[in-house]
């Protein structure tokens, strides 16, 4: 054999080895496990009561999972074959900070499992325990981000506070590793570690691609209520922007967020109208006056009459007849006031609500959401409008070689 000596950590090196436990044990043989001191290592094959699931690991297992499924077949044919690595916990009992899948399965089938005992602080058991959920071939929003959001915690607890005129690169760079680590950018990351104050329901749309991660990030800082009441106003089919949902925690923070506050905001009445700044008129001698209108030929100057001379009173002026008063209109029926007839405007924020049987015969099925209903609309108004435009090329090459007369 050539080649150069191998060099690196070696691993978990075992510094002592105990006799197996195999009984179930009580209150007190629990906390009699041999705890070891830094650096060391201690192997001992245990009752799976003696282990506890850790408090860091807020994470559940689906139990119903392929993956899942398929370890637990192979322990039940070779048993627990890679240890679980465990450390004595405040309350003097040993704690899993990894392998609670094998320590779940070992359970249910009763059968022993090999542990690692470390003397592990409470960072670095942050961070193992994330990384044994992080590292699982299927993770939801849910539980990712509150994965990172312990493992960020960890690391920036182990790399130590700043002391004051001093900097810590651990500290200043604990995102950027991790977002390295992950194989993301930074502010993803941290949109994603947001996402650990919102309801499952939030970090669900997430996962069904129904929700951006930017505006679910913006809705984690809304109260846990006022997150769902934003998912319900969009299943009615109002628009969430991050813009809005802005608005929404600064009227959160004043106390006066509820439901109709928040339709006021999601239609944008809470703006105010852009008001014009009326413009001063032009002094009479400014060059941009406009020039003085010329009187209208059909109006005749005003005639003054002339008394003739030596004559004390003036001619008197000859009333003109009055004019036959005119007939009375007919009375007009009163017109039909209907939302689809006559003049109407159209406002800068159009609304326009599809309901009834009008509706349901166009989508019969009603497992359709409306973001479906309304995708399935658009789609209809496309080719609307790709056939409109295929008939006015026509038109205009009709038109172009059409025969001069």
């Amino acid at each position: 054999m050539t080649g150069p000596a191998a060099k690196g950590p070696a691993g978990t090196a075992i510094s002592q080895v105990f006799d197996e436990r195999l009984t179930p044990p009580d209150e007190k043989a629990k906390r009699d496990v041999p705890s070891p001191q830094e650096n060391e290592s201690f192997f001992i094959l245990l009752h799976p009561a003696y282990l506890e699931k850790s408090k860091y690991n807020t994470i559940s297992v689906d139990t119903r999972s392929e993956d899942y499924m398929e370890l637990k077949k192979s322990i039940e044919l070779n048993g627990v074959k890679d240890p679980v690595l465990a450390r004595i916990g405040d309350e003097g009992t040993l704690e899993i900070l990894s392998g609670q899948r094998r320590h779940l399965i070992a359970t249910e089938l009763n059968y022993p499992v090999p542990t690692i005992i470390q003397k592990i602080f409470d960072a670095d058991a942050k961070i193992l325990v994330a990384d044994g959920n992080l590292h699982r071939p299927h993770i939801s929003m849910y539980d990712l981000s509150r994965s990172l959001r312990m493992k960020m915690e960890g690391m920036k607890q182990k790399a130590g506070r700043k002391k004051k005129g001093t900097v810590k690169a651990e500290e200043l760079d604990s995102d950027e590793k991790l977002a390295q680590e992950m194989g993301m950018k930074v502010s993803k990351l941290n949109r994603i570690i947001r996402l650990s104050e919102a309801t499952k329901d939030v970090c669900d749309r997430v996962d069904d691609n129904s929700l951006p991660l930017s505006i679910a990030s913006a809705i984690s800082f809304l109260k846990p209520d006022n997150q769902d009441e934003v998912l319900h106003l969009s299943d009615m089919g109002y628009k969430i922007t991050t813009e809005r949902v802005e608005r929404m925690k600064k009227t959160e923070k004043a106390g006066k967020l509820n439901e109709q506050a928040m339709r006021d905001i999601l239609e944008d009445k809470d703006l105010a109208p852009k008001q014009t700044t009326p413009q001063p008129p032009a002094p009479p001698n400014s060059p941009s006056a406009p020039p003085p209108i010329p009187p209208s030929p059909d109006v005749k100057p005003e005639q003054t009459v002339e008394t003739p001379a030596g004559s004390n009173d003036p001619e008197p002026s000859v009333p003109e007849p009055a004019s036959p008063p005119s007939p009375p209109a007919p009375d007009k029926p009163a017109e039909e006031k209907t939302p689809f007839k006559g003049e109407q405007e159209r406002p800068e924020y159009t609304k326009v609500i599809l309901a009834g049987d009008r509706l349901r015969k166009y989508f019969p099925d009603v497992s359709m959401t409306p973001r479906e209903i309304e995708e399935s609309v658009y789609d209809a108004l496309e080719e609307r409008r790709q056939r409109q435009m295929k008939a006015q090329q026509k038109e205009d090459i009709f038109k172009k070689n059409a025969p001069k007369r």
